[in-house]
């Protein structure tokens, strides 16, 4: 009997706003490199941080839609590492007391909701460009344009066993992004990001194995190949004897392939303390159900709606509510023409 694989997933979600998460530069894509940077973002001393008001209300929109915890009070930390990319020298993010707790993400089909352990909002790196060329030298580049856009970080529980799971759980989050209009979510643009962290269960014990992390995959196919290519390689190391390092990996979906990046840290490698330029966030019961009244019908709500108002299968309304905006085209449609009619002008000659 095989090894059981045991996988959560770590997903970084650039929140849609006009400007960054601490500071009024624009949250923009595509401008020359380091044009969007100001004294905040860049980490120069005496530079203080301001929440971004839209980002937090952005996070309770999809913790609310999520049916997450929302506490009154949250408090942003400091992450402390080193990377080039990151100006500061630390991330403000939040850890211990984190914007929403618990709540899942139906997925259709599927046997069950999957279940969310955290969700927190903090800002972005930047982002490193290599190799360039400097003449006959292989050099790396720096843009800080992205260092402070808004994210929030959307922790699974580790309840997927299957590649296919996790990519079908990144479908549906992909597509409640957009349909709650908090992130554009393309991923080719960086605008949704995926951790995924793997272990396998011995089945005699019944005990995970050491935990590996897939860091910054960027689109759905690439999970799915890279959590079975990290699977299979546990798969092998175990039947030979060996030990699986605690590591972070890297995948190249051009070529299959896996590269340890640098051995796991864990969390208090990263010396995480309460953020001592920003209080604490606290959101009252009046912001929270003012932001949960006005969520949108949900997009497995409306499916359900869809199928029982105008006779249609599970399948069908799927596929109608794949976008909000094509669900609202339907619904114009059926109006006219009738539920039938609509649903196959839709699925058939739209599509």
């Amino acid at each position: 009997m095989a090894d059981e694989a045991v996988i959560g997933l770590e997903c970084h979600i650039q929140l849609r706003t006009r400007s960054k998460m601490f500071c009024a530069c624009a949250a923009g894509y595509g401008a020359p490199p380091n044009s969007l940077v100001c004294p905040v973002c860049l980490g120069l001393p005496g530079a203080l941080p301001v929440a971004n008001r839209a980002a937090v209300e952005a996070g309770l929109r999809l913790g609310l839609a999520l049916g997450c915890a929302v506490p009154e009070r949250s408090v942003f930390a400091r992450k402390n590492y080193f990377y080039p990319d990151m100006p500061k020298g630390y991330q403000i993010t939040q850890y211990e007391a984190p914007l929403c707790t618990g709540g899942a993400l139906p997925l259709a089909p599927g046997p069950r909701p999957v279940a969310i352990l955290r969700l927190h909002l903090e800002e972005d790196t930047g982002k490193s460009l290599h190799p360039a060329r400097r003449g006959d030298r292989a050099v790396s580049r720096l843009d800080f344009n992205r260092a402070g856009v808004p994210l929030a970080e959307l922790v699974t529980e580790p309840v997927f066993r299957e590649p296919a799971e996790c990519a079908a759980f990144l479908t549906a989050l992909r597509r409640l992004v957009r349909w709650l209009g908090v992130s554009d979510g393309d991923m080719e643009k960086g605008q949704l990001r995926c951790d995924a962290n793997v272990s396998l269960r011995d089945p005699g014990t019944g005990r995970p194995g050491v935990r590996t992390e897939l860091k910054n995959l960027n689109s759905i196919h690439g999970v799915e190949r890279g959590i079975a290519a990290e699977i299979a390689r546990q798969r092998v190391l175990r039947a030979a004897g060996d030990e699986v390092a605690p590591a972070t990996l890297l995948y190249d979906v051009e070529h299959d392939r896996l590269a340890v990046m640098r051995v796991k840290e864990s969390a208090h490698d990263y010396r995480y303390f309460p953020e001592p330029d920003l209080p604490p966030l606290r959101v009252d019961a009046a912001w929270r159900e003012r932001v949960r009244a006005g969520l949108p019908e949900l997009p497995w709500a409306r499916a359900e709606r869809l199928a029982a108002e105008h006779g249609l299968s599970a399948h069908e309304a799927e596929v109608l509510c794949g976008q909000r905006e094509l669900a609202d085209y339907f619904e114009a449609c059926a109006a006219v023409a009738g539920g039938g009619p609509a649903c196959t002008w839709v699925t058939r000659e739209v599509l």
